[in-house]
């Protein structure tokens, strides 16, 4: 099964695309960034096939990481949606690399299309993913994982969820104990590992 990622700087549209993912079967796992550096972490293992990542086209930052990333990741097929005034960026993202580069849009037929074609091309053989089997957590272990994995301390998760520090710290230790891990970082890369981080 595939397991992707989207992210775009607009949360609804990122939102959108991931909605109009689940359409397809070979997709598994979808998940939502908020940032572009949130995306990976650097160093780590992770489980990801397909990337939609729609560029603002105002962000040199966001290209320069794009390029690194991609980089360090050839085995992922980034798809890059950008704005409808934005050609010159369209045509470096496919110079860097991208599998494929499209415009924007909320027309879930052309996304379709182009989606289709890249499934067929891309993934003519879908992954299997069978180094770890997935751990069981909680959605709320899930979402407390996910901000830990972005950078948030845990006073900032406790405001985030409106929880106390000390159910945060509950959380993260029933977390630790399924994942297997001691450390906030190890804690992360086993996420990754155990198929709850993507």
């Amino acid at each position: 099964m595939i397991n992707a990622l989207v992210y775009d700087a607009n949360l609804n549209y990122a939102l959108f695309l991931a909605r109009f993912l689940r359409r397809f079967d070979s997709i598994k796992k979808i998940r939502v960034n908020e940032t572009p550096a949130s995306s990976f972490v650097q160093g780590r293992k992770i489980d990801l096939d397909l990337v939609l990542w729609g560029f603002s086209g105002n962000n040199p930052d966001e290209l320069e990481f794009f390029s690194r990333t991609l980089e360090e990741r050839p085995y992922v097929q980034f798809v890059c949606l950008v704005n409808l005034n934005s050609p010159n960026l369209a045509e470096r993202l496919l110079l860097e690399g991208a599998a494929a580069v499209a415009y924007k849009t909320l027309d879930p037929k052309k996304l379709g299309s182009l989606c289709e074609t890249l499934l067929e091309v891309a993934f003519p053989e879908i992954p299997e993913h069978l180094d770890y089997e997935p751990a069981i957590v909680t959605d709320r272990e899930s979402e407390i994982l996910f901000n830990v994995a972005l950078g948030y301390e845990n006073h900032e998760i406790s405001k985030r969820f409106n929880l106390s520090i000390e159910t945060v710290r509950t959380h993260l230790k029933a977390i630790n104990r399924k994942l297997k891990a001691k450390a906030r970082e190890q804690t992360v890369a086993q996420g990754f590992r155990y198929k709850v981080l993507y």
